[in-house]
């Protein structure tokens, strides 16, 4: 056949698998560009539905905590004490009965016993305890939802108890871990 024959551009006509080929790399391409569409939208909705109120709430953990001083952490409310037994021995109202000590005048038999029940990498984290949380993470899918285990620090414990409640949401835990840090 001459080059006339093929409309005369000189080119050879396309087999069937140059052009299967071609419609596969269109395919793909469309897919591909599909693909970072929804990527690019679920960043967004990400974004939006989780990386803006995590942001909120840091700064009011930045602010919350800039705002504190020394009374912010102490007890205005009723502490029971009881003994062994679950005998109560005395009623702490308020800051009438409550005595506050410097760091260096509580014993240290007091502060490891502390550590040592409540947190025990307290000495070696900032404020949250990365594998403590995950620990708790992994017993709480194991578990079904149920929680088992805490990943708490000390520190998250007293962030939770002076600037926040007691509910069990995500948000407040994410709250608690900012203060805390």
């Amino acid at each position: 056949m001459s080059r006339s024959e093929h409309g005369g551009s000189g080119q050879q006509p396309r087999s069937r698998k140059q052009k299967k080929n071609s419609m596969t790399w269109r395919v793909l391409k469309i897919l591909a560009i599909c693909l970072l569409v929804a990527f690019a939208a679920l960043a967004v909705l990400a974004v939006v539905r989780i990386g803006i109120p995590v942001a909120s709430m840091y700064r009011n953990a930045v602010e919350v905590v800039a705002e504190s001083d020394e009374n912010t952490f102490k007890a205005e409310q009723t502490s029971l004490v009881y003994d062994a037994e679950g005998n109560e021995i005395k009623k702490l109202k308020g800051e009438k009965d409550v005595h506050y000590l410097e760091y260096e005048d509580i014993p240290d038999a007091a502060k490891l016993a502390i550590i040592a029940i409540e947190d025990k990498n307290f000495t070696s984290h900032r404020g949250i305890d990365i594998e403590g949380i995950a620990r708790a993470a992994v017993a709480l899918i194991r578990n079904r939802g149920e929680i088992t285990q805490g990943g708490s620090t000390i520190t998250q414990q007293l962030a939770r108890n002076v600037f926040l409640n007691f509910e069990t949401t995500y948000s407040r835990k994410i709250q608690e871990m900012f203060i805390a840090i």
